[in-house]
């Protein structure tokens, strides 16, 4: 079985996945409520969301990635926010934008699906029509845990050691 952990948003959320069933819940007071009435020795790996995202959410959910992966020897599948924003758009030219406060945002642009450059610039965006993410007028794009399961089970996502899992946060400057 495979945990999957998405704290990037407003919404945290998990999901399992053991074969063909897929599960998952929002998280509404910590992981280790949602995570009780599993066996934890029956998860085999653990996919996580490294963002960019806000800075505490992204800390408590890649903490207890890595310390879980630790303490059972499981492997970590790094996913980002904008890797699972793109598979949902069928467009072939678009933009990915986040708000990253201060009048500022965060935003990536993609010409056939490949990503050219993250950059942080003021929020004065023009009306383009392909531009996705969370800042009007972009079209709402939100993903969950059970993305990440997905995602994962139609692309190959190599394994990274624990020490090795590192946020993209939406400002570089937290």
């Amino acid at each position: 079985m495979l945990l999957a952990i998405d704290t990037s948003q407003m919404n945290y959320s998990i999901a399992f996945s053991n074969g063909n069933e897929t599960k998952w819940d929002d998280i509404h007071t910590t992981l280790y409520d949602q995570l009780k009435a599993t066996s934890l020795d029956e998860i085999e790996g653990i996919i996580v969301n490294i963002g960019p995202g806000r800075f505490s959410g992204l800390r408590s959910g890649l903490s207890f990635a890595q310390g879980l992966s630790l303490a059972k020897n499981l492997p970590i599948y790094p996913i980002t926010q904008f890797e699972l924003m793109a598979s949902k758009i069928k467009d072939t030219e678009f933009s990915i934008i986040l708000d990253a406060r201060k009048n500022e945002v965060y935003l990536q642009q993609y010409r056939s699906h490949i990503a050219h450059g993250n950059i942080i610039i003021s929020a004065d965006i023009p009306n383009i029509d392909n531009l996705y993410g969370n800042i009007k007028p972009a079209k709402i794009l939100d993903t969950s845990a059970i993305d990440l399961i997905t995602y994962f089970k139609q692309h190959i996502i190599t394994p990274i050691k624990p020490q090795e899992l590192c946020p993209v946060y939406i400002r570089p400057s937290v």
